[in-house]
């Protein structure tokens, strides 16, 4: 059976998975039971999410919390080590994400 998913339910479903992860990193960050190396990689893919355009409510509702979940871990991360931490924490902040949509599909 060949079944197409539309565009529109592919980019709500990424913003719903990395809406998630955000929990799943601060929740990580916060006990130290998550490495700083892991939760960078999860964040990867939240930012590349993050620079999705909204088209629906709903969309936009998740970019909302998901750029406000960036803004927090960039928060916990800076207090860890600042010097070390500034360049990926300026990384994480939405309005500064500058990532190619090409790097997942």
């Amino acid at each position: 059976m060949n079944h197409q998913t539309n565009t529109t339910t592919l980019a709500l479903n990424r913003l719903r998975a990395a809406t998630g992860i955000i929990g799943i990193v601060e929740t990580g960050l916060n006990a130290d039971k998550l490495s700083r190396k892991n939760a960078l990689k999860m964040i990867d893919f939240c930012k590349w999410v993050a620079t999705q355009n909204a088209t629906e409510k709903e969309e936009e509702r998740l970019l909302t919390s998901l750029q406000q979940g960036l803004a927090r871990i960039a928060e916990v991360l800076s207090q860890h080590d600042p010097l070390e931490l500034k360049n990926e924490v300026a990384e994480l902040l939405p309005q500064e994400m500058s990532h190619s949509t090409d790097a997942y599909p």
